[in-house]
């Protein structure tokens, strides 16, 4: 029996309380035989859309839902109300069991932490434990809906043991490191030190301790600080820090039984709740236990096999600096696979083989413009250049997008693969499935992977594109828009070898010099369009006459050049009759020809003179009514 296949959607996976919920779903499925699929972006930038979170976004229109047993989604990691939208109706349409974390969805079962009494107990720590009567909170976004809750709760809690608190014990901050370190700076400056503070989340925690710390504050005896949500970084700074554990893999847990269980057709209630608690670290002033020691060592060995995991592909970026195509990203890109823990790697291009060079073209032509290419622009098509499948690199032609991977790809259940995408701002080409990476999935080093293929699928593309401009480019210099054969520049480029070629076999150039007679009475008559179909079709005729020695040129307005290697003037004579009896099937035109050795441009300019005054004899005795 088939795996079932499960859609999950994620963003900002760099968070450890999200990389917590997708460990704790993986291992489930894994052992389920069931297959999950994770669509993530690098929406960094809380709450300001520009294109490339714009582009970042664009991955959660590219699944089909109904292809899907079940959705797990995080709402409040995607920050823009397009694409929420555009999810709930997706949902809505397909009926698809949906368990939402954090966040009430028509027809889904919410699953969420409950950490308000854990909270409310730190904070209480302080004030009954510790005596602690100056207190101040370090916030995150105020529009941020759990910014706020976590403001509230220190509120009411201060409120309930009658400590004093109003807006100037609340600091707004950034929930990220810096936003600690920038209040510490300032608290250290003003010298008006409350007794401890609470952060809305670790990392602000993390800043706040470093930032003091520098500043020769030490913590916790002059300022006690908490944090909150329990990451690695609170648990490796000295002294540890006090927090709060949401229960992160027990919510993941959740979510994964829920939706297997809503997918089997079972009736589950509207609401499930995963408690969190208290975790007592040294940096609100208490001792560290044996346990936490133990916890600390733990995370130690987590940071150092994320750190080698990054210098993995900080080797990566160096190897693949100058990498332009897919063999060369295959061959560099081949040895890390492996040492990144990838069963399975895809890149996925929209559209197909043949339509990635027409939108080469396309691009060529608009170089300056501002492109905005969404995933339902490739006729619902995609294709696959790259494939790593357990060792072995391989392509698959085209597919149905709506299948997201090749159909034949070599795959088991019980597999998880991350989907992120490869963009230009909010242009999108295509996306990248990593399939069983590493068994802990530490979300900043898939971050920072994703980023790096990006990186050097974007270069690829760009240099693509770069080359079908230089030989647009070339192709202009070198050729007549009208006629699509060579011009001047074109033909005194391509000329160049058969210098040699003539020299080396002891060959003459053949050149003979075409005036067309009646595109004045065609352009009179009938108009210029139907004079340049007339240069056209001479061009044409030149063009079936040209070869590997032989050159064709429109010379300028209705004159053409032909040249060719010959071994004598009797041959030439022979040839130019032939190509005179062709020609006048279709055109009527006057023709020189002379023939002559020629070791250099030089040279041939005066086989091409003496060929233009032919012509012109030809011509005028054309006019005379002369035989020719």
């Amino acid at each position: 029996m088939a795996g079932k296949n499960i859609l999950l959607l994620l963003g900002e996976v760099g968070f450890i309380s999200r990389t917590k919920i997708i460990t704790s779903i993986v291992s489930e499925a894994k052992k389920d035989g069931n297959n999950i699929f994770l669509f993530t972006s690098e929406g960094v930038t809380f709450h300001i859309i520009d294109s490339y979170i714009r582009g970042e976004y664009e991955i959660y229109r590219l699944p089909c839902f109904e292809n899907f047993d079940g959705v797990i989604i995080d709402i409040n990691s995607i920050h823009d109300d397009n694409t929420i939208q555009y999810i709930k109706e997706c949902i809505s349409r397909t009926h698809i069991p949906c368990v939402s974390l954090h966040h009430d969805l028509e027809g889904a079962v919410t699953i969420s932490y409950e950490y308000r009494d854990a909270f409310a107990d730190l904070i209480e720590h302080l004030i009954l434990d510790h005596g602690y009567t100056d207190i101040d909170f370090l916030t995150g976004h105020k529009i941020d809906d759990e910014s706020n809750l976590r403001t509230q709760i220190f509120i009411d809690t201060l409120k309930k043991h009658n400590v004093p608190v109003d807006d100037s014990h609340i600091h707004a901050g950034s929930f990220d490191v810096g936003s600690g370190k920038k209040l510490a700076r300032r608290l250290a400056a003003e010298g008006n030190l409350p007794q401890a503070i609470v952060c809305a989340n670790d990392f602000m925690a993390f800043g706040l301790i470093q930032g003091f710390q520098k500043a020769g504050i030490r913590c916790p005896e002059d300022v006690a600080v908490t944090g909150l949500d329990h990451t690695e970084l609170g648990q490796m700074i000295q002294p540890q820090l006090s927090t709060i554990d949401l229960n992160d893999k027990e919510l993941g847990l959740k979510a994964y039984e829920s939706v297997l269980a809503l997918s089997n057709g079972e009736i589950l209630e509207d609401r499930i709740t995963v408690n969190g608690w208290k975790v007592i670290g040294a940096s609100c002033g208490c001792s560290i236990s044996a346990d936490s020691v133990a916890k600390c060592n733990s995370y130690a060995r987590d940071v150092t096999n994320n750190n080698q995991s990054l210098d993995l592909i900080k080797n990566i970026n160096i190897t693949c600096e100058n990498v332009k195509t897919l063999f060369e990203f295959e061959q560099y890109v081949n040895p890390f696979i492996p040492q990144m823990g990838i069963e399975y790697f895809y890149y996925c291009q929209c559209g197909t083989r043949e339509s990635y060079y027409q939108d080469l073209e396309m691009y060529t032509n608009n170089a300056d413009s501002d492109t905005h290419r969404t995933y339902s622009d490739y006729n619902n098509t995609a294709w696959c250049p790259i494939a790593y499948e357990r060792g072995e690199w391989k392509n698959y032609s085209a597919f149905d997008l709506s299948e997201l991977l090749p159909p034949t790809r070599k795959a088991t259940d019980g597999s998880y693969y991350i989907i992120m995408p490869i963009h230009n701002g909010t242009d999108m080409f295509g996306y990248v499935v990593m399939g069983n990476f590493n068994g802990s999935l530490p979300g900043r080093v898939l971050q920072h992977l994703v980023m790096s293929f990006d990186h050097i699928i974007s270069n690829m593309r760009k240099n693509d594109i770069t080359e079908t401009i230089l030989a647009s480019v070339n192709k202009k210099w070198q050729y007549d828009e009208l006629t699509q054969i060579y011009n001047r520049s074109g033909f005194y480029q391509k000329v160049q070898p058969l210098f040699k070629t003539a020299e080396e076999q002891k060959l003459g150039f053949m050149t003979i010099f075409f005036d067309l007679d009646e595109l004045k009475h065609i352009n009179d008559i009938e108009g210029h369009k139907a004079g340049d179909e007339y240069i056209k079709s001479m061009a044409g005729q030149l063009k079936v006459l040209s070869g590997p020695h032989t050159i064709a040129v429109r010379f300028g307005g209705d004159e053409f050049i032909l040249v060719s290697l010959e071994s004598s003037e009797d041959a030439c004579r022979q040839k130019c009759e032939q190509i005179k009896e062709q020609i006048t099937k279709y055109v009527s035109a006057s023709m020189g020809m002379a023939f002559g050795k020629a070791a250099n441009q030089t040279e041939l300019n005066l086989l091409i003179q003496e060929a233009d005054k032919r012509m012109y004899e030809d011509k005028l005795s054309r006019k005379k009514g002369l035989p020719d």
